[in-house]
């Protein structure tokens, strides 16, 4: 079974997600259960799992999230996913201040994750359509940044509700453009929205990429195609049967066209991308199959790259990405790792946001800003230039971190280091060496900075001619001692 993945039949009640694998899902619909809601399937990344929706000055840790950038309020527009729960929060985030901001709209879309997102240049509107929260829906709806506002468009005719299919806008031809998704089938269809007439449009291509969904896609603008990436295909096995093909639309003349490149990234669903218009590259990260890659293509060439960036954003996929036109870098919010129901504890989700600059191939972390404080350690017992009388010696000190002290640890060489008990009081022993000794103690917090001290001292122990002596002396001076109370008492 394909990792508990994505298109898998799942039966919501109360908030509990029981998932299938694709056949019996077709067997759901079709009957032998009555028929019922279908949801996704939940990855996670391993870092803090945070749920508090409200507390932070930027959202909480989530996945299957929708975003897009609009140009005209130069800002990051996000809205839902799933964080604990379905969620109907609106998020802007100003790359240039580095700030997130909460809108808190009068109204907005009922709660959801796994919907499509895209920004439509004319009409300075962000077009939100279908998502999840129970049951997949088909509404579209736009937002309006400038005066926060959420409208649903409510068209005469529009596409089959749908969870993990993706949009884009069309900038040549004012269209966003569906593609794909699920509702316990695949859907392979192509659709064109026009804001002006609030007219969806089903478009009949002679080809098209198989039904998928949690592809990739992304706007060409100097192509003036649109171009996709692998996905789901629903066979429900291994994860080696995601898709890698490439495909590109040209809404012109309502053709797909599969690009066959010599090579490409790794076969991957629950990606995400966005096009870099200085570059010319369509930029993807993450992904169910090598999910720490960062990959562009390029379509005048035909040709993915593969780079290799460090740091980067921990592996993760059902992550959000965009791109801001104005400060040229592309903005990665969130996800989760790794695959599973997203109601398991074994599921991580993370609420990091990541810029990335393709011409300088650097990820940078924005926030939570990253722990670069160092812990401070103290060395109290014993104290520098003590003479111990064994070659045993129990250690013992101080520890105090910004954070938290994860761990210390001690050494006698500097080289081999053992576990000492507790943290921001602690002990442990040593086994030294006769003669002169360094002891090390080292502190590292649970971010991975450390601090070291150390102190000298030295091991003296009696040898057992020394012993005799003193004993022996001590002999002779008790026998004197004797000897002169009796003759005194003599003279008596």
């Amino acid at each position: 079974m394909k990792r508990a993945r994505v298109l898998a039949a799942v039966a919501v009640t109360a908030g509990v997600v029981l998932a299938t694998g694709l056949g019996s899902i077709l067997a759901f619909l079709d009957g032998e259960v009555g028929g019922g809601p279908v949801s996704r399937i939940f990855l996670g990344q391993i870092s803090s799992v945070r749920w508090s929706l409200t507390d932070d000055s930027w959202p909480a840790s989530r996945s299957y999230h929708a975003m897009a950038y609009d140009a005209s309020s130069d800002c990051i527009v996000l809205f839902g996913g799933w964080a604990g729960g379905s969620t109907n929060e609106t998020w802007t985030f100003d790359l240039n201040a580095n700030r997130w901001a909460k809108m808190n709209p009068a109204a907005a879309p009922s709660a959801r994750d796994c919907a499509a997102m895209a920004y439509d240049a004319q009409s300075r509107r962000v077009i939100l359509f279908g998502g999840i929260s129970g049951t997949p829906n088909g509404e579209t709806w736009s937002y309006d940044s400038g005066t926060n506002t959420w409208t649903n468009r409510a068209p005469t005719t529009a596409p089959p509700a749908r969870l993990g299919g993706r949009m884009v806008y069309d900038a040549q031809f004012d269209r966003i453009i569906l593609f794909g998704g699920h509702n316990g089938a695949l859907y392979g269809d192509t659709w064109a929205y026009d804001y002006e007439s609030n007219t969806w449009t089903a478009r009949s291509p002679a080809s098209s990429p198989s039904p998928r969904a949690w592809h990739i896609m992304a706007y060409d603008a100097e192509s003036n195609r649109t171009v996709l990436y692998g996905g789901d295909p629903g066979t429900g096995q291994s994860s080696s049967d995601d898709l890698g093909d490439t495909w590109t639309y040209d809404y012109a003349n309502d053709t797909w066209t599969n690009m066959n490149p010599a090579q490409g990234p790794a076969r991957k669903a629950f990606a995400s991308a966005a096009y870099d218009s200085e570059s010319d590259r369509v930029v993807l990260f993450g992904g169910g199959v090598e999910p720490g890659e960062t990959c562009a293509y390029d379509l005048n060439a035909n040709a993915w790259t593969v780079y290799n960036v460090t740091p980067r954003p921990s592996d993760r996929a059902t992550h959000a990405m965009a791109y801001d036109s104005e400060s040229d870098h592309i903005v990665l919010f969130s996800g989760s790792w790794p695959v599973g129901i997203v109601s398991s504890p074994t599921i991580q989700h993370n609420n990091e946001t990541w810029s990335y600059d393709f011409n300088a191939n650097d990820w940078t972390l924005l926030s939570p800003l990253p722990d670069t404080t160092s812990p401070t350690i103290a060395l109290t017992f014993p104290a520098e230039g003590t003479v111990l009388k064994s070659t045993s010696v129990t250690v013992s000190g101080t520890a105090s971190d910004n954070v938290a002290v994860e761990r210390v640890e001690l050494s006698k060489d500097g080289t081999n280091w053992v576990l000492a008990d507790g943290t921001t009081s602690w002990s442990g022993t040593l086994t030294l060496q006769k003669g002169s000794n360094t002891i090390y103690a080292r502190a590292m917090d649970i971010s991975g900075n450390n601090a070291s001290t150390s102190i000298s001292v030295s091991v003296s122990i009696p040898s057992n001619l020394t012993a005799l002596i003193v004993v022996a002396g001590a002999g002779t001076i008790l026998g004197a001692a004797v000897l002169f109370l009796v003759l005194r008492r003599r003279r008596k």
